[in-house]
């Protein structure tokens, strides 16, 4: 299967070129999402608005929450393995 263009968000503080998070669309479930930060810890899935949510009440504490601001970027989605050979940790 051919690897399928998607589209993903990182929020940013201010003018910063670093995405303090990054909400890429789930591996499995298509209408899913989930938060990656940078040190690569992912969230738990949930719908775009749930975690784009979640992400901005996260990122702003300690912070001035109008300078955080959502950059769209295309996602190359990887080739869909074949269910049998995923397990729970590779899923996500």
């Amino acid at each position: 299967m051919k690897p399928s263009v998607d589209t993903a968000y990182a929020l940013h503080y201010g003018t910063a070129n670093t995405a303090l998070v990054r909400v890429l669309p789930h591996r499995l479930h298509r209408e899913m999402w989930l938060m990656v930060w940078p040190d690569g810890q992912q969230s738990d899935f949930g719908n775009l608005t749930r975690i784009k949510d979640a992400a901005e009440v996260i990122c702003a504490r300690g912070r001035n929450s109008t300078l955080l601001q959502w950059k769209q970027h295309p996602y190359v989605r990887p080739a869909e393995a074949p269910q049998s050979d995923l397990n729970w940790e590779q899923a996500a």
